[in-house]
């Protein structure tokens, strides 16, 4: 049986993509099983934010806006 110290040696070595494919699979594991504690649910949620900065940088859809960046806001009445 491989350790927690082989598998954290080891994810430097893999590729960001496999890295997300593990965070996600854990994510779900931990979601499933018994009720998380406060500590549990924060870890959860960094590792659900860390899964989504990908889609905000890449996704066309989520960075349309971002063409507006440095144009001057006026707000009307």
């Amino acid at each position: 049986m491989i350790t927690t110290t082989e598998i954290l040696q080891t994810i430097p070595k893999l590729s960001q993509e496999d890295c997300f494919q593990i965070a996600e699979i854990l994510l779900q594991r931990l979601l499933t099983q018994t009720k998380p504690t406060r500590t549990q649910i924060n870890q959860q949620l960094k590792i659900a934010a860390l899964l989504a900065v990908d889609d905000y940088i890449n996704d066309p859809e989520l960075t349309a806006l971002t063409a507006l960046d440095g144009e001057d806001f006026y707000k009307y009445e």
